[in-house]
C-alpha cells in the first residue's frame, strides 16, 4: 500500500521513486533509470498517431483514448512527422494512486 501525504506537492525525490518501485507501484523501472527527481522511461514498438493534442479522462483508458483521437498504429522505423501527436506504449508500468493525476 503507498501511503502518501496529500501536502507534498512538486517532484519526487528519487529515494521516494526507489521506494515506489519497491513497493511495485512503478513496475520494470530499473535502478539505472531513476534520476533525482524522474524516471528514464523507455518506449515500446507500440506506436499511434492521434488527431490533435489531448487530456485524457479520469479513468479513461489508453485504448479508447486513442479511438477517441481518431489514433492509427504507427510504424516505429517510419517518420515521424512535424506538428503531428503520437502516443507510444511504455515498457514501464506505473499504478498510480488519484492523488497522482
Amino acid at each position: 500500500m503507498v501511503a502518501m501525504n496529500t501536502r507534498e506537492v512538486g517532484a519526487l525525490p528519487s529515494q521516494k521513486l526507489m521506494e515506489y518501485i519497491k513497493q511495485g507501484v512503478f513496475k520494470n523501472v530499473k535502478e539505472s533509470q531513476v534520476s533525482p527527481a524522474s524516471i528514464d522511461v523507455t518506449v515500446s514498438g507500440e506506436w499511434y498517431r492521434v488527431d490533435g493534442v489531448f487530456l485524457p479522462k479520469t479513468d479513461e483508458t489508453i485504448p479508447s483514448l486513442i479511438e477517441r483521437m481518431n489514433g492509427h498504429r504507427h510504424a516505429v522505423q517510419g517518420p515521424l512527422e512535424r506538428g503531428v501527436v503520437y502516443v507510444a506504449r511504455l515498457n514501464e508500468t506505473f499504478s498510480l494512486p488519484p492523488a497522482f493525476y
